[in-house]
């Protein structure tokens, strides 16, 4: 999957369909490592915190991002984190953050949303 940002960058993931095993367990290890699960009923709280958005989010791009092309041409495939949080530009960051949540989230059910 591929986007380019409102300032010119282009962004490569993986898909959903390109993730591996070990992606997914990461995925699945940042997500519930932040989570309180009680073990009577097996279920966990409706909420999480802030601050374990924001780790959740940056494992996600850890795993997912595989290269940007910047404006310029130039492209970069090391350090991609780093690279995102260099930007100047609030709005292309969160281009990429909104991509990622749709590889990371899964689509709710009709009867999910009905519920």
């Amino acid at each position: 999957m591929t986007i380019t940002t409102t300032n010119g960058y282009v962004v490569t993931f993986k898909s959903e369909d390109q993730l591996t095993v070990r992606d997914r367990q990461r995925l699945r290890k940042a997500f519930m490592s932040h989570a309180d699960i009680n073990l009577k009923t097996g279920k966990m709280p409706d909420s999480i915190s802030g601050g374990a958005i924001i780790d959740v989010q940056e494992e996600s791009l850890r795993v997912l991002l595989v290269s940007i092309q910047k404006p310029d041409g130039s492209i970069v495939t090391e350090n991609l984190l780093d690279e995102v949080y260099n930007w100047k530009t609030q709005a292309d960051a969160d281009q990429i953050f909104e991509a990622v949540q749709k590889v990371t989230t899964p689509e709710l059910t009709q009867a999910e949303k009905n519920s």
